[in-house]
């Protein structure tokens, strides 16, 4: 897929991804704001620079709890669950520097949504979204090109690669 493709399709998923939370927001229950919350809570746990992996993964996580109470709508709800990976990998792309603005983006998130404020919301998420795929197409573009990279299937080709 060319860089013009991934734009349209990056796009599409925000634009998915706000209408979602728009729609979450409106069928948010107690339940469901328990988990938000305990998700920005353990997001803001994990240490950014030693468990980047893992916080990007809890961080990836709030599209999962969004699509968890819309699933009665199965077009955003798809789209929310297919936008966990592209997630996870945009976060894992952007790193750690990103840490502090996804939390916040999260914390305004929760505050939005507990207000009942879909419209806002939905604002949120499409901004958030949009800072992040700029992060990421500077962190890729950044990236070493054409560089062959060797990798060691074990102990013995790395032997065998250093003798000769």
């Amino acid at each position: 897929m060319d860089e013009q493709q991934e734009d349209r399709v990056d796009e599409e998923l925000i634009r998915w991804c706000a209408l979602a939370t728009r729609a979450a927001c409106s069928r948010m229950t107690a339940p469901h704001l328990k988990a938000l919350r305990d998700s920005v809570g353990q997001s803001r746990s994990l240490p950014a620079r030693f468990a980047w992996d893992r916080k990007a993964t809890a961080h990836a996580q709030i599209f999962n709890l969004l699509a968890d109470v819309i699933t009665d709508r199965p077009v955003p709800a798809l789209f929310l669950n297919r936008a966990v990976g592209a997630m996870h990998d945009l976060i894992v792309t952007v790193g750690p520097a990103a840490d502090g603005i996804i939390l916040s983006s999260r914390r305004r998130l929760l505050d939005l949504i507990q207000a009942g404020d879909a419209d806002g919301a939905a604002a949120e998420m499409e901004q958030h979204l949009r800072r992040l795929h700029f992060m990421g197409r500077l962190a890729r573009s950044a990236e070493p090109k054409n560089i062959a990279v060797l990798k060691m299937e074990n102990d013995h080709e790395r032997g065998r690669a250093r003798d000769h």
